[in-house]
């Protein structure tokens, strides 16, 4: 045996498998980065990936997640049918004026009129002239009205001094929500919603996307409840919102939130595909290592070979 060829094939064998075992982290950590930065997901560290790879409950924000975020008038109720564009019209004008979401979404219902004398009453709502009009924006029992029975915000209209209809706003539920949380469910990732709003919007926003364990009127307490409750069940716990919550073994949250997971948008598709991000890095990380443990060996042989014939 030429001991000098199996010196140097096993000093071979020592460099090149820490060095691959060195680099594993590193270069999946860098692949996820750049597939990351090309699916709208900010990778804050290795951690944050290895915690989304062993995520088995997700606790999500209604809000923006499986739905849009972005409220919009969902049903249009005039007391007259035939005054059904005059209470379009009347009412966006008047909205435009103000900066509450609820106003935004009754201003898309029309462009911009000429609109004066704008009083927002707290509490209650906007008064105004539009085109010399007086128009109310605002509470039902303000403009005399009753409010709708179901999911939403009620929104009472009133021209020239009598009532002219009703607006109901809510949020809308992403039409891929239900197949996504679908699934997450089907890959065992229990899926449970919080949300601010009322239960009945809950309620309703939970049931078109598919969540069957939904918490309403959670404040900021209620949330860590719900995700000291899953963790204490031993499982691993991420929490989607913008804002963190105590607990959870890692928070998807918006750019620049600070999150170990930064998202575009908090679109309960874009979650999941950072979930599946951390699935596939440590997936990555564990082949370049298995990968060590075959090319080092092959190499110390080949060294020790071509070391044998030269000497």
């Amino acid at each position: 045996m030429n001991v000098t060829a199996l010196v140097v094939a096993l000093v071979v064998l020592a460099v090149t498998g820490v060095a691959m075992l060195l680099t594993a982290a590193p270069l999946a950590l860098a692949l996820a980065r750049r597939r990351g930065r090309a699916e709208g997901i900010g990778v804050g560290s290795s951690d944050a990936l290895e915690a989304a790879a062993r995520v088995d409950a997700l606790v999500l924000d209604a809000a923006g997640t499986v739905t849009t975020g972005t409220l919009r008038v969902v049903q249009v109720e005039p007391i007259d049918p035939e005054h059904d564009r005059n209470l379009r019209w009347f009412a966006a004008a008047l909205a435009h004026t103000s900066d509450s979401p609820v106003e935004q979404a009754v201003a898309r219902l029309a462009a911009r009129g000429r609109v004066t004398d704008v009083v927002a009453t707290p509490g209650l709502g906007l008064s105004g002239a539009v085109d010399r009009h007086p128009v109310r924006l605002g509470r039902p029992d303000w403009i005399g009205l009753v409010a709708l029975d179901g999911i939403g915000t009620t929104v009472g209209v009133e021209v020239d001094g009598r009532p002219l209809g009703r607006l109901v706003v809510a949020d809308v539920v992403r039409e891929h929500a239900a197949e996504v949380v679908g699934s997450l469910t089907s890959g065992g990732v229990r899926v449970e919603l919080v949300s601010a709003g009322p239960a009945v919007d809950t309620a309703h926003v939970a049931e078109q996307s598919g969540v069957e364990h939904w918490h309403a009127e959670a404040d900021d307490a209620r949330r860590a409840e719900v995700v000291e409750r899953l963790r204490s069940s031993g499982r691993v716990v991420g929490f989607v919102g913008s804002t963190a919550v105590p607990g959870a073994d890692v928070w998807l949250g918006p750019v620049g939130s600070g999150a170990g997971l930064e998202l575009d948008d908090l679109d309960v598709r874009r979650v999941a595909r950072a979930l599946a991000l951390g699935r596939g890095t440590v997936a990555t990380r564990a082949r370049v290592r298995r990968l060590a443990w075959l090319v080092a060996p092959t190499l110390a042989v080949l060294t020790y070979v071509l070391v044998s014939l030269l000497l």
